[in-house]
């Protein structure tokens, strides 16, 4: 996720300057190939590289890190996780998205990654265990 979203924000902030790959390389101290794996999700820049990048660029860091939907993200209010769904097959327990009920990768991540939802833990200690193979289809 990290990579696609600083791929399209450094894509999006290249042409919105009218500049190439080529000129912010020789603005970042880079060479064009670096550049170019960065922007096709090969490479994983470093915090120095991010600043020289974002120093040629004359952006925030947030502006290449922080995708649009992320933006969006954290202005929506939280939804309480609160269900913890059981696969009836193979036993595994999953918490979903209280907005899109997709299942969530990570336990106590902020947002969802299908949706965006901005999501709270706090009650999740009193959650409730479901399980049925209609809820259990949405896992798949």
């Amino acid at each position: 996720m990290f990579k696609r979203e600083l791929s399209i924000n450094l894509i999006k902030i290249i042409d919105q300057k009218n500049l190439t790959v080529e000129s912010v390389s020789r603005l970042a101290n880079l060479s064009r190939k670096y550049v170019s794996n960065i922007i096709s999700e090969k490479q994983t820049p470093s915090i120095d590289v991010l600043e020289n990048i974002c120093s040629a660029l004359q952006v925030e860091p947030n502006d290449l890190l922080i995708g649009e939907k992320s933006k969006q993200m954290g202005k929506s209010e939280p939804l309480e996780v609160t269900e913890i769904f059981k696969e009836a097959m193979n036993e595994r327990y999953h918490t979903l998205c209280p907005r899109c009920s997709k299942p969530l990768v990570r336990d106590n991540q902020a947002y969802c990654d299908a949706c965006g939802q901005r999501l709270s833990w706090r009650k999740f200690t009193n959650a409730t265990v479901k399980s049925n193979e209609v809820e259990n289809s949405k896992l798949r």
